[in-house]
């Protein structure tokens, strides 16, 4: 019999220590995921902090030779600079909303590319972005299809970006259209 009670203290002794091991492991993990979620927090809240540093940061372009620069490495079209009339009549631009502009277009007709860059006046941004919405709203509504069909994905997939007070729109082929809008990324993140 006391051998009996024996081998049951034994067996409970070692389920009890068993146990107490297991919890504290538990334990132990729990504490661990709780410091992993506080660092990940701690993370992501420097994140946003950096985040909303560089919202703040505006960096200062110099227009002309950003369009300069993509003009001179478009060596397959003819892009030229457009006028103030073609700015304010055709693309029907308020430019008391802007400040600063390069509006470029393919002068020889065989493509449709075209891109412009906006610095918004003080106060305009959302206007400037709402005549660059109407202005491709209506490139696309006004488009022919019988006139070069191969360059209407161009007119329908343009794209708009901004970055501080400055916009930017692209009419262009996929690739050219991304390499554009990454030298815009760049130029702005400086």
């Amino acid at each position: 019999m006391r051998l009996k009670l024996l081998k049951t203290i034994a067996v409970t002794s070692v389920v009890l220590l068993g146990l107490t091991a297991c919890g504290n492991k538990q334990e132990n993990v729990v504490g661990k995921e709780e410091v992993v979620v506080e660092a990940d927090n701690d993370a992501v809240a420097v994140e946003e902090n950096t985040a909303e540093e560089e919202k703040e940061e505006v960096v200062e372009i110099d227009i002309k030779a950003f369009a300069n620069q993509i003009m001179e490495e478009r060596t397959d079209i003819d892009l030229v600079e457009m006028t103030e009339g073609y700015v304010s009549g055709v693309m029907n631009f308020d430019l008391t909303k802007i400040s600063e502009y390069v509006v470029c277009v393919d002068a020889s007709g065989s493509t449709v590319d075209e891109f412009g860059i906006f610095k918004a006046a003080e106060g305009a941004s959302e206007e400037v972005e709402q005549m660059l919405a109407e202005y491709l709203e209506t490139r696309v509504d006004t488009w022919m299809d019988e006139y070069m069909p191969e360059e209407k994905p161009k007119v329908e997939n343009a794209q708009i970006r901004n970055s501080g007070n400055y916009y930017v729109y692209a009419i262009l082929g996929d690739s050219e259209k991304e390499l554009f809008l990454n030298k815009f990324d760049e130029a702005t993140s400086k």
